[in-house]
């Protein structure tokens, strides 16, 4: 559900924080005059930093919750609060304290390797995926102005012996939440759960609009009209969304967007009805919703500010 996220100005007492019995600070000192120019501790996936009477607080809730072991199990909104109030209770951090980054997402078991779907993936919105390496797990991942989407194999990535998918999205920038109409501003937002429906409903839209080939589908099972959907729908560049700024005139950009939609209807259309098609797009698509609809069930409305 809710993982990583920063406060760059968490509200809270920052003499007390330097002198809380479970933060173990390590100052950086400059080296001609002697002056502490910064401090920071970590306790269980979570980093405090304190600079020039600014706190910055970065990490996973989900692995703090775990007491910084993993994040692989389940993260309902009951325990996202708790550890809401925790970091109120156990360091002083406001609930006031307003958020610079969240991500949200879920872990869904698959009947197929994780591994074998991450093949099978083009693009977002027309943005293709790039693989990335990070102390040596990686992820696919698709960045977008305001966000950026991850998918991996969080099963191979904690050595697991069953399939774990993890598809989740980063808002690098907050606005992307007010456009979705989604009240997330402060900390304590993280408790109101009027916010995970919406949260869900965006997360599963996201998902329904990447692109997820079916390699099962050959040439040779097709027309040859469809065979040049296919080729060309495989193909990320063919998904690049045109600008209106790149064409002369609104009617030769409404012309190709025209074209653009109706390649794009085409294309899916292939995928979701030929026969040889495995559907594994909407499997996991099916999973993700179901997840966070029980990831969401509990009330957790005595946390919400």
């Amino acid at each position: 559900m809710i993982d990583g996220l920063k406060i760059f100005g968490a509200l809270g007492d920052v003499e007390e924080l330097k002198k809380n019995p479970l933060l173990d600070w390590k100052l950086q000192v400059h080296e001609r005059t002697g002056v502490i120019e910064s401090q920071s501790a970590e306790i269980a996936g979570l980093r405090f930093l304190i600079k020039n009477k600014f706190v910055r607080v970065n990490g996973s809730l989900h692995k703090y919750a775990n007491e910084g072991l993993h994040n692989h199990d389940d993260f309902g909104v009951d325990r996202v609060a708790n550890v809401v109030e925790d970091l109120w209770e156990r360091f002083g951090i406001s609930q006031n304290s307003p958020l610079n980054n969240i991500e949200f997402g879920v872990n869904v078991c698959t009947p197929f390797p994780p591994k074998k779907f991450l093949e099978r993936l083009i693009c977002h919105k027309g943005k293709p995926f790039v693989e990335k390496f990070e102390n040596e797990a990686s992820y696919h991942q698709c960045e977008h102005e305001h966000f950026c989407i991850k998918i991996y194999d969080k099963g191979a990535m904690y050595h697991l012996p069953y399939n774990v998918l993890r598809f989740e999205i980063k808002a690098t920038k907050m606005q992307f939440f007010a456009t979705k109409g989604i009240l997330l501003k402060k900390l304590g937002d993280l408790g109101n759960d009027r916010n995970y429906h919406r949260l869900g409903a965006v997360l599963r839209e996201y998902f329904d609009e990447i692109l997820v080939d079916e390699p099962t589908i050959v040439a040779d099972t097709l027309k040859e009209s469809q065979r040049k959907i296919l080729d060309v729908g495989r193909n990320p560049k063919t998904w690049v969304r045109p600008k209106r700024v790149n064409f002369g005139g609104k009617a030769e950009y409404d012309r190709t967007r025209t074209e653009y939609d109706r390649r794009l209807v085409a294309f899916r259309s292939l995928l979701n009805n030929h026969p040889k098609a495995e559907g594994w797009a909407g499997i996991v698509s099916d999973l993700i919703a179901d997840k966070w609809a029980q990831l969401s069930s509990v009330n957790c409305s005595r946390f919400t500010i």
